[in-house]
């Protein structure tokens, strides 16, 4: 039996076994068709967009669409487990003179996965530009790391799922580390943070691929790049690996391009058209930046010139008050 509720201006028609609900406007264009959206069951929710709506595009939630943060809960644990294992093999803390984040010793860190690239390139350890993620310099670098990782992962798990989440974290990780050993062979990395940067890139692409039906797309638009812009400045302070966060955020851009989910269509499938051609071109330049990266550090005249860059210093570290020394 049909019901029908007038909620400012919106006609709902609803079936009681139905999965599917037709959305009407009265504030709608001439030429707009009514927009048809599936109501299809999935692990992430099914609003289209994490981003509140505008107000014609507004459904009512899934009583089955929460997720709880698996992910993220066990990768934070994991992280602090192994910083307590950092602390045992390093049997004990480093001098706060040596280690300011109040942590361990390089050579422990190397032992342990840190990103090395003697070790990667003329050793082919390529495990190492995965392990970083899961180590940290120090306590303070831990926490900040998974306060970070906590609001980004629980919010974006719940709205995209576990695996969409977790591949992610992983490939921006791999990016991260794969562009600082591009550009910075000398410094050990370690650090949840390139894969941090990757998946508040995947709040850029939403952003844009929804950009028609999310209400107030600019005021996010300038608080993302706020943001990214801050965390570059962030970068060119000693210590902060600037290149890993770039290679974190250009990864977690093209991956989150390809994970874009399929949740509501409209009728006039510009929203649909949108996400394909996103998740098309999002594979064809996340393969082609992968091999660009890897033949830079492995081809032995690529590798000569990008090891050998005199301005990469300045993107990754102010040359003022002799911090870079």
């Amino acid at each position: 039996m049909k019901r029908k509720d007038y909620e400012d201006g919106i006609m709902l028609s609803t079936a009681g076994e139905d999965e599917n609900q037709l959305i009407s406007t009265n504030d709608q264009e001439s030429d707009e068709a009514p927009l048809l959206y599936s109501q299809a069951k999935n692990d992430s929710g099914d609003q289209p967009s994490y981003l509140p709506l505008r107000h014609k595009y507004r459904q009512r939630p899934s009583e089955d669409s929460s997720v709880r943060p698996y992910f993220t809960i066990a990768i934070t644990t994991i992280d602090i487990i192994l910083m307590i294992v950092e602390i045992i093999v390093n049997r004990g803390f480093e001098p706060v003179k040596k280690n300011p984040w109040i942590g361990v010793s390089l050579d422990t860190l190397i032992t342990l996965g840190g990103k090395d690239d003697d070790l990667i390139v003329f050793h082919f350890q390529w495990w190492r530009l995965i392990t970083p993620v899961f180590f940290h310099v120090g306590v303070i670098h831990l926490a900040i790391n998974m306060v970070a990782q906590i609001i980004l992962g629980i919010q974006l798990e719940k709205a995209i799922g576990f695996w969409r989440v977790s591949i992610i974290y992983f490939v921006s990780a791999i990016a991260g580390n794969l562009f600082s050993a591009m550009f910075l062979p000398q410094e050990l990395e370690v650090g949840a943070s390139t894969a941090i940067y990757g998946l508040s890139s995947y709040y850029l692409v939403d952003l844009i691929v929804h950009w028609p039906i999310i209400m107030g797309p600019w005021r996010y638009f300038a608080a993302l790049m706020v943001g990214d812009v801050v965390g570059l400045v962030i970068g060119l302070f000693p210590g902060v690996d600037n290149f890993a966060h770039i290679g974190g955020t250009i990864g977690g851009l093209l991956i989150s391009m390809v994970m874009i989910p399929n949740r509501r269509i409209s009728a006039k499938g510009r929203i649909t058209r949108c996400r394909s051609i996103t998740r098309i071109l999002g594979y064809i330049l996340l393969i082609v930046w992968f091999v660009l990266c890897f033949c830079c550090l492995y081809v032995g005249m690529m590798r000569d010139v990008v090891w050998n860059c005199h301005w990469c210093e300045y993107v990754n570290c102010l040359p003022v008050f002799h911090w870079c020394g």
